[in-house]
């Protein structure tokens, strides 16, 4: 995989991330400050490319927790198998 692409990846997860930082509601700014204070938590964006969907997440793999701050429905995006076939 091209680092370029994977770093560019992050970066625009990042800046979504931010966006929708900014639409929650006074609870989950309230998980978000829980999830900034421990050092074992993090945020996920989470793209279903099939339907469509991007969730961020707060998560917590030690403890097994993951809490949806954020979901937006988007279009569909067709995916190609590693022969270049595109799937539907």
């Amino acid at each position: 995989m091209d680092q370029k692409l994977t770093d560019s990846l992050n970066a625009v997860a990042a800046t979504w991330t931010t966006l929708a930082l900014r639409q929650l509601n006074a609870e989950r700014s309230e998980v978000v400050n829980a999830i900034y204070a421990d050092p074992d938590a993090d945020f996920c964006v989470v793209i279903h490319l099939k339907h469509g969907t991007v969730i961020l997440e707060g998560v917590n793999e030690r403890i097994g927790q993951r809490i949806e701050l954020f979901r937006q429905d988007g279009r569909p995006l067709r995916s190609q198998t590693a022969f270049g076939d595109e799937r539907h």
